[in-house]
């Protein structure tokens, strides 16, 4: 199908999911691009935003079918794009995801394990008192973001910390909300509190003691 703006989409359907693939030619705003600087994970994220020429937009719909489904088959269908020879990266959730990590996490799916790296975004940034991180997708499963405010810890011991919760979250269909306290399996309990978001402003977020 093409329209009038010079794209051309392409429908898939399975079941009652509808899968659609865009392709546009063309650059994304300069305010896009800017933000595409933000993935810490890879050094080339920079010259990738500046070297591509066109662009294709995965969407999965159906809302008779399980969210979960949905986000699984979008992850697919988006690592199978990733095999594209002439494909270079992937723009979700504000951040430049590098193709080959985007490959690896969906094929978790597999192995019967949530692509969590192929729908959230763990972002961390320093603090005055230690490092602050924050989640960005959850809000597609309906989920408050996450955020830790100043913690004493690496990056990596932190960023388990939240990965295990957003993952208990997706696979569990948890809801949290102000003053609720998370207990993990060591005994070990994190207050959350539920606020305007620090590193995600306008948002409510969940803020959980570290």
């Amino acid at each position: 199908i093409k329209n009038s703006s010079n794209a051309e989409t392409l429908i898939l359907r399975q079941g009652n999911l509808f899968a659609t693939f865009a392709y546009k030619p063309g650059r994304l705003s300069e305010e896009l691009e800017h933000v595409t600087y933000n993935n810490y994970l890879w050094e080339g994220a920079k010259a990738a935003s500046k070297k591509y020429k066109a662009c294709i937009m995965v969407s999965v719909k159906g809302n008779e079918v399980d969210l979960m489904q949905r986000a699984k088959l979008f992850a697919k269908l988006t690592a199978a794009c990733c095999s594209l020879k002439s494909a270079s990266a992937v723009f979700i959730n504000n951040v430049l995801y590098q193709k080959e990590l985007y490959i690896k996490a969906a094929s978790l799916i597999k192995e019967n394990v949530l692509p969590l790296d192929c729908w959230i975004w763990f972002g961390f940034y320093k603090t005055e008192n230690g490092i602050g991180a924050f989640t960005n997708g959850l809000a597609a499963f309906g989920k408050d973001e996450l955020e830790v405010l100043d913690a004493d810890c690496t990056p990596n011991q932190l960023r388990k910390f939240l990965y295990d919760i957003a993952s208990s979250i997706l696979k569990k269909d948890l809801t949290f909300d102000d003053d609720d306290i998370i207990v993990f399996s060591t005994g070990h309990e994190h207050a959350i509190t539920r606020s305007e978001g620090v590193a995600l402003p306008g948002r409510q977020t969940l803020k959980i003691e570290y």
